[in-house]
């Protein structure tokens, strides 16, 4: 197919003509529950990625949680002796 051939994004789709006859009869219809099953589909991804994210993010969180309880529990010692001093 040529650059020539396709067809441009711009194009209307209204130009397309009657449908196929043979095609229309092929057509299936979705099933009553098709948007139900397709929106839990995506709250389940949509939780899995959300747990996947907590459960790597937290103990990064919580390690650095701990470590500035530590740091400031030094630096805070530090500063009442400094305070002693004067």
């Amino acid at each position: 197919m040529t650059d020539h051939d396709r067809p441009s994004p711009d194009d209307d789709d209204d130009d397309l003509g009657e449908p196929i006859a043979e095609l229309a009869a092929l057509r299936v219809e979705p099933k009553r529950d098709l948007l139900t099953a397709v929106a839990s589909s995506i709250s389940r991804r949509n939780l899995a990625a959300d747990l996947v994210e907590l459960g790597s993010i937290a103990p990064v969180r919580v390690f650095i949680s701990y470590l500035d309880t530590a740091m400031g529990a030094l630096m805070g010692k530090q500063e009442d002796e400094e305070e002693g001093e004067t």
